[in-house]
């Protein structure tokens, strides 16, 4: 199960932006919106809004992008371009890489994973 999401220097994300999915101590709707694991109670959806233009659909892009460089890493050769796009609204980002980070649970082990890329390495 999914507990975060990071992204920066990735389309319209310069700073790192993260979805935690960690319940906060708010005890309104505690019996149909959060789950309680052995370390650590989360909830069991998210909604991400905001006014247009805000990044909304660039985040969901950054997750299925990590997703696809995870899937496809061994289908890829090493001159291949990786259709990774930076923060091009600043000249300290252009040329750095992106950065994609997720944290996750599987059989009550917590997991870090993460990586920087650009367009021809990780």
């Amino acid at each position: 199960m999914l507990l975060e999401f990071s992204v920066s220097n990735f389309l319209s994300f310069k700073t790192r932006t993260t979805l935690s999915l960690a319940a906060t101590s708010i005890k309104e709707h505690i019996d149909t919106n959060i789950f309680s694991t052995e370390r650590i109670d989360l909830l069991k959806g998210a909604v991400v809004y905001g006014a247009n233009a805000s990044g909304k659909s660039n985040f969901i892009r950054a997750m299925s992008t990590m997703r696809r460089l995870v899937l496809q890493s061994f289908d890829q050769s090493s001159t291949d371009e990786l259709n990774v796009t930076p923060f091009l609204l600043s000249t300290e980002t252009e040329k750095a890489p992106s950065f994609f980070e997720t944290i996750f649970i599987i059989d009550n082990v917590r997991y870090r994973y993460g990586f920087e890329v650009n367009n021809k390495q990780v």
